[in-house]
Formats: C-alpha cells, sequence, structure tokens
C-alpha cells in the first residue's frame, strides 16, 4: 500500500506506535497531518469512531472480518487481499452498518474462484485464485505443497479464507479455513459466534474455540470483562442470534485475555476448562429433593470425571451430563413425577427441584379433581401411524408380538393366577380402542372385559394342531389387545403371549415377564403408570416444547433431499414379507473400546452403521434412517407397559473432507437433541402416508427377554407359525443381544429387494459396526475412504 500511494505522487505517513495506541494523540496527528486517506484494520476503527473526521476523505479497513463499520463522514471500504497477492483482490465501499461485511465481487485482473471438495462453487468455498508470479514459499517445501491446488489440470492459489456469494454477487469472508469446525456437519466459524456474543456481553475481547472431546467437537466461550455474566441468560440470548448447534457449551471468564507478538488474541494458548472453571459458585441444598438431585449429578456424572461436590447452580449439562446419563439420573433417583423434560428444562438442582415440586403439587390437585385413568384419551402419533398401517393391510399380524414358551418349575395353576395378576397391574393390556362420536378412534381404561386367564389341558397332539391357529389378527376396537394362555401338556407346561404393537413395545416384553416372576413368587408389584404417560403426551401437543420440538427437527433436516430408503430391486409392491438372520461377531470388550473412542452408545453405533451401509450400497451422499428411543421419561415410567417408544431420524450428509470422528460427534448429537425434543413426533408428523413414509429403520433391541437366559423359572421359546404376511417397512433391522452374542434381523418387502441385496446390506452393516465398535483409530479416517475400503463397487 505504501509503494502504491507514492506511485501515485502521495504523501505516505508511518504512526508511532505510541501514537497509535493513544487515541487522543492519534487524533490530534491526523488533524496536523492533514491525512485523508487512512489504512485500519477493522478492531481500531470501534476504538477511534468518534474521533475521526477533520480532513478524513476515506478508510481503508483490512486484516480482518469487518462488522458494523459504517460512518457518513467519509467513505469506509472493505478491502480484501493477502501477502501473497501483492495487492488487494476486491473491496467494498461500505453503505451501512453489516453484521459480516461484504468484500466485494470477484478480482478483476485474475481468476478467482470459490473452491469446495474438489470442484468450483458458486455458492460457498475457499477463496483461490490464479498467481502466475506467486510460485512459493522459500524452503518451505511442505507449505507450499498445502498453497496450492490442482483444478482441471491447471494451478490456483489456495488463500485459506472460507467465502460465500450471494445471489448479487457479492463474496462474503467467513473464516480460515483452519479455523472453521464442523459441528453436526454444519461448517461453522468461531469468528461469527464471536461477533454475537461481542453485542451479548457488551465486550468486544471474546475468543470462542473448538476442543474435540469423546469424538465430539466442544465450543468454549472466553471472554475478559469486570463482571462474571449470567451462563442462562447468555445462552438465551445467543438463541435468539445463533442457531443451537453454534452455542458453546462452556464459558470463562477471564481476567486477561492471552496475547500473541501482534497483539491478537493467542488462541492456541486457550485451554479446556477445568471442571473448577465450569461450576457455578457453590450453593448448598437446602431442601430433602435439592440435597438428592446434588448426590445423583455427583454420582452419575463422575462416571466420566472426578467431581468433589455439586451445589444448586451447577448445570447438569455443561458438567458432561447427555441422554443416556440423564435417563440414568431418572432411574436412581427414585423421585416418582420427575420427567425429562424436568432435567432438560431445569439444568440445575435448584430449577429441577422446584420443577419437581411443582409438578408434584400439580398432580395432587389435578387427582383430586380427575381420575385421569377413568377418561378417555387420544392415541399417541405413534399408535396412530400402526392403525394406519392396519387400515392399509385389514386383517394383517405384521403388528402382533407373539411367543410361545416352555416354562419349567411351575405350576400350572400359579402360573395362570400369576398372569392374570400381571396382566391387572398393566392398564395399557386393559385398554380398549373405540370412536367416538366423530369417527376419532380414542383408547379408555376398560377392565371389565377381561376375564381370568385359566389352564387349558391339552394332549401333545392337541397342541401341535392348536399351534398351527395361535396367531390370529386383533380386532382394533371394542376388544383388548391381548391374548394370554397356559397349556400343560405332558410334554410339559406352555405359556403363549401375544400382544398388539399399539398398546405394547419392544421394552414391555422384559418388564412383563420380569413382573410375571415376580408375581410367581408372590412379590409385589409396582404400580404402572400407563395413563399418566398417556395424559402427558396429550397435554404437551399444546406446549411450547411441541412448536419447539417442531422447529428444531424442521431446521435440522428440511431443505436436503434425503435417500431413506435402500434402492428397489423391483418396483412391484405386494407386501410380501422376507426375512433374514444374520450373526454378527465382535471381541468381547468392542463396545468398551469404542465408547471412549466415539462417544456413541450401542444405538449410536448401529445407526452409524446402518447409514453408511445405505450410502455405500446407494451410492447416496445424502441418507437418513429412522430409529427409535423407548419414551421411559419418569421413574416410575420404567415400569410401564405400553407402546410408549417414539420414532427419529438420523441423517448422514458426506462430502469429501468429512471424517468419521465429524460422523461420531454429529450422530451423538442428533440421537440427544432428538431426545431433548421428543414433544415432536417428527417422523410420524414428517411421513404421514404409509408408503411413502417407508424408511429403513433400524433399532437396537436392548432389554428383550433372553429366553436363553439366566431365568428362575427357565422359559425354551417354541417355534410357532406367526403367520406374518406383510413387511412392517420395506427394510426393518433390529440388533438382539444374547448371551451367545449379537444377531441383526433383516424383515424387508420380497416383493421390492432380492435377498441377496438385503443380505448384502445385513453383511455391510454388520462389517461396519465391527470396524467402528473395535478400531479406536478412526476418528481421522475420510468416510469416504472407509466406505470405498468395505465396499469398493
Amino acid at each position: 500500500m505504501i509503494v502504491g500511494m507514492l506511485h501515485l505522487g502521495k504523501t505516505s505517513s508511518i504512526v508511532s506506535d505510541v501514537v497509535a495506541k493513544n487515541p487522543a494523540l492519534f487524533a490530534e496527528y491526523l488533524k496536523k497531518e492533514k491525512i485523508d486517506l487512512l489504512f485500519l484494520t477493522a478492531s481500531l476503527i470501534k476504538t477511534f469512531a468518534s474521533l475521526l473526521g477533520h480532513s478524513l476523505k476515506a478508510v481503508y479497513l483490512c486484516s480482518e472480518r469487518v462488522s458494523d463499520a459504517y460512518s457518513s463522514k467519509f467513505d469506509i471500504w472493505n478491502v480484501y487481499g493477502n501477502t501473497e497477492t501483492m495487492s488487494s483482490l476486491s473491496a467494498f465501499v461500505i453503505d451501512k452498518p453489516y453484521p459480516n461485511t461484504p468484500i466485494g465481487r470477484d478480482c478483476g485482473y485474475t481468476k478467482m474462484f470459490l473452491y469446495d471438495n474438489g470442484v468450483e462453487s458458486e455458492t460457498e468455498g475457499e477463496i483461490c485464485l490464479e498467481l502466475p508470479y506467486f510460485r512459493g514459499y522459500l524452503n518451505q517445501e511442505t507449505e507450499t505443497a498445502k498453497a496450492f491446488v490442482t483444478v482441471n489440470g491447471k494451478k490456483y492459489f489456495r488463500t485459506g479464507d472460507i467465502a460465500r456469494r450471494d445471489k448479487d454477487g457479492l463474496l462474503y469472508v467467513l473464516g480460515r479455513a483452519d479455523d472453521m469446525v464442523k459441528i453436526n456437519g454444519n461448517r461453522v466459524e468461531p469468528a461469527e459466534i464471536e461477533a454475537a456474543l461481542k453485542k451479548v456481553l457488551g465486550t468486544n475481547i471474546v475468543a470462542v474455540k473448538a476442543f474435540d472431546k469423546l469424538g465430539k467437537k466442544i465450543l468454549c466461550a472466553y471472554y475478559q470483562k469486570e463482571t462474571v455474566a449470567d451462563q442462562t441468560e447468555v445462552v438465551a440470548a445467543l438463541g435468539r442470534l445463533l442457531p443451537t448447534y453454534m452455542i458453546p457449551s462452556f464459558f470463562v471468564r477471564l481476567d486477561s485475555m492471552p496475547l500473541n507478538r501482534n497483539g491478537k488474541i493467542d488462541k492456541p494458548l486457550l485451554k479446556l476448562p477445568e471442571i473448577a472453571m465450569i461450576q457455578a459458585g457453590y450453593a448448598s441444598p437446602q431442601t430433602e429433593t435439592e440435597k438428592k438431585l446434588c448426590e445423583l449429578f455427583k454420582k452419575v456424572l463422575s462416571e466420566n470425571r472426578e467431581i468433589e461436590r455439586i451445589g444448586l447452580d451447577d448445570d447438569f449439562f455443561l458438567l458432561g451430563g447427555d441422554s443416556l446419563l440423564t435417563m440414568r439420573l431418572l432411574a436412581d433417583s427414585g423421585l416418582n413425577g420427575l420427567t425429562l423434560e424436568s432435567i432438560y428444562d431445569g439444568r440445575t438442582p435448584r430449577r429441577i427441584a422446584e420443577l419437581y415440586e411443582n409438578s408434584v403439587r400439580e398432580k395432587k390437585a389435578l387427582d383430586a379433581d380427575v381420575n385421569t385413568l377413568m377418561l378417555p384419551h387420544e392415541l399417541s402419533y405413534e399408535q396412530i401411524d400402526i392403525l394406519k398401517y392396519e387400515a392399509y393391510l385389514p386383517n394383517t399380524t405384521m403388528h402382533n408380538l407373539p411367543a410361545l414358551v416352555k416354562i419349567s418349575g411351575v405350576i400350572p395353576e400359579k402360573l395362570a393366577v400369576a398372569l392374570s395378576k400381571v396382566i391387572r397391574n398393566h392398564p395399557a393390556l386393559l385398554t380398549k380402542y373405540f370412536k367416538d362420536k366423530d369417527g376419532v378412534v380414542r383408547q379408555v381404561y376398560s377392565p371389565d372385559l377381561m376375564t381370568d386367564v385359566v389352564v387349558e389341558k391339552v394332549s401333545d397332539e392337541d397342541l401341535e394342531k392348536i399351534k398351527e391357529a395361535l396367531v390370529q389378527p386383533f380386532a382394533l376396537t371394542e376388544h383388548l389387545l391381548y391374548r394370554c394362555r397356559v397349556f400343560d401338556s405332558p410334554s410339559g407346561v406352555y405359556l403363549f403371549l401375544d400382544f398388539h404393537h399399539a398398546q405394547f413395545d419392544g421394552l414391555s416384553g422384559a418388564l412383563f415377564l420380569n413382573n410375571l416372576q415376580k408375581a410367581l413368587d408372590g412379590i409385589p408389584l409396582a404400580p404402572d403408570c400407563y395413563y399418566d404417560i398417556i395424559a402427558n403426551r396429550e397435554a404437551v401437543r399444546n406446549s411450547t416444547r411441541f412448536t419447539e420440538g417442531k422447529a428444531y427437527f424442521e431446521n435440522r433436516y428440511k431443505g436436503t433431499t434425503w435417500e431413506s430408503k435402500l434402492r428397489y430391486d423391483y418396483d412391484n409392491p405386494k407386501n410380501l414379507k422376507g426375512s433374514l438372520e444374520m450373526p454378527f461377531s465382535r471381541s468381547e470388550n468392542a463396545y468398551e473400546i469404542t465408547k471412549d473412542a466415539t462417544g456413541l452408545s450401542r444405538n449410536g453405533i448401529y445407526i452409524t452403521a446402518g447409514l453408511l451401509a445405505l450410502a455405500a450400497m446407494n451410492r447416496s451422499k445424502n441418507v437418513m434412517v429412522t430409529w427409535f428411543f423407548n419414551g421411559r421419561k419418569s421413574p416410575e415410567s420404567l415400569n410401564s407397559v405400553g407402546a410408549h417408544f417414539y420414532e427419529f431420524p438420523a441423517a448422514l450428509k458426506i462430502t469429501e473432507s468429512l471424517t468419521m470422528g465429524e460422523v461420531f460427534a454429529d450422530i451423538y448429537d442428533q440421537l440427544e437433541k432428538a431426545v431433548e425434543h421428543s414433544a415432536y413426533p417428527y417422523v410420524s408428523m414428517e411421513f404421514p402416508n404409509v408408503v411413502e413414509g417407508d424408511t429403513v429403520c433400524i433399532y437396537y433391541q436392548y432389554g428383550l427377554p433372553d429366553f436363553d437366559g439366566d431365568w428362575k423359572y427357565p422359559m425354551e421359546e417354541v417355534e410357532i407359525d406367526s403367520h406374518f404376511d406383510a413387511a412392517l417397512n420395506a427394510l426393518d433391522v433390529a440388533i438382539y443381544d444374547s448371551k451367545d452374542g449379537t444377531t441383526l434381523a433383516l424383515d424387508y418387502e420380497a416383493s421390492l429387494y432380492k435377498k441377496e441385496s438385503v443380505e448384502c446390506f445385513g453383511k455391510l452393516m454388520g462389517a461396519f459396526a465391527k470396524e467402528i465398535m473395535e478400531n479406536k483409530n478412526l476418528a481421522n479416517k475420510l468416510v469416504t475412504e472407509f466406505i470405498d475400503e468395505r465396499f469398493p463397487g
């Protein structure tokens, strides 16, 4: 710039460091020397804005991203260039304050373009340009190699700046490529978060840095200010300016920010805060509920890091809590009425205790006026979906959940009495569906329809004939949706169970059988709060949680065309069921290896493997599957039989630079956020049509009864004809754990897929899951490479 001004016959003035750092002296110098053109960094113009004027005609800003800079007294130019270019590449006269000021349009004297994933992009990417006179860095071969990219056989210089181009052709610098981080698959520039923080905190000395923690990207904000900011208020304020995934997890106040020799914040010196820096000032619990919650926080959170004590204002999620630990906290709390939502909304022992105690008081008042057990209730969205399928395929057994087991060590009459007792304990089994005056199907508790189970004495020959017709379609209205029978034959005692999926989910099976063994031993059964859960799901439809959940899912998944089905081999759906079972071998400590490396649960690992298999076989870069959350959101609900499940999406957007570590972090976050926003049934609302809503569904069936397991009353499953005449989805993948290992069970639409295609998908998914579980060094591997190694075709 100095040479340029001299070339034009102008006088160049270089201000001393002493003057430049003193606003009053600097303003006096400008006035005395009659300076009419000034070069400044963006951060300095705000410092000197009120002092500038006099003879100034224009200010050129360079070296930093410019925000909220404007003057009516003189022109301000935002100039963009690099040392290597030896000149400015573009410039923009600032006509108003911008949160992120444009740098102008493409360079006029050399080719300039945006580079993204190996190709030129019209919208977003790294700024690259043709520089025939810049050949590299002296004696720095590695840096020189990094500085250039070849596109269509031609070599271009990479500036390292990520920019986007709007519809008018204006370019906006988003940040440095080496500063960019991927959060939930989105490219995030810390400077954008810093700009929002400056507004919220009222200070210009802020920094945001990303850290890798258990395979996830963690954003941490640092600020220099006289007073400590209230974190809850800061998060709320940022939520109005930024999407959720851009809000930092930690906020740390520093007495002074570390600076480098150029006076800029030295980010490498900023470290992930220790636990003491994250915790709020200690406030001791006062009530019994507060004390219990503080103890629970410490117990659950100490599994991941050492925590000396928990105070009333310590944030569960900032201290490392997630959905799995939240469920652990619920299960261990013993606080009936404590819910998943109250933990997510409250976050601290003080606030959670307040929400819990308020809900207990409200429930007591409600119970005094209304008996929710005896009132008709709406169906959940998931129950409605099941009824839609049955209307689409009438008289089907696709939603029957049958089992015939030979049970040892029991007197058949005692088994029948215990079975009747367990059925009476679970209101979902004593529920009928009916149509109201408007033709809407509702559910109501109808214990009067139940008849006690009796022992049926049969010969072994008759039992063989009975087995052929045990599984039959259910009448969906005006009847109970279960069948339970006890057979006493010469070969042994047999128990037949069949439940309709609209009132019974996977976890219900284990709960039911556990309670049956308790009833046989005369152990009292814990009450089942089925109708309280149903009433809560009804109430949430008109709550802010519902609308917030809808906004979250739509922001996350809309705007992308996702492939959610394995591409069909045929195009002639006839609803012909096909099934495959595939053993999945893994090392004994496989999950323990991957837990630390990926941060994912077993469910998350299988979902990730399914997405990768779908992407590989479809050769698609944007894929989606669905998965199930068991829906038990309170301690008392852990004993509730019913269809409490929620179905959620999980998606994968593959780019050339996407790493497996970024995938693990993204899937973890999707599963976490789905549970947090589970008030909104995204899959049911987004895919309401039975056929169009068909997706690859992956569900890890943990907690299901293993009939070969260690039961007090041993049970041996007997094969029966289930008459399953249709596939629930085009492709369902269930993963079952037992003492003998893991099995992938694939149910598919045989009129859409060849058996070989489904088998290939299962083998590929199993291979991906095994590799993820047993290789703790996958984080830096590119996803494209990982897929090609397993599926080169």
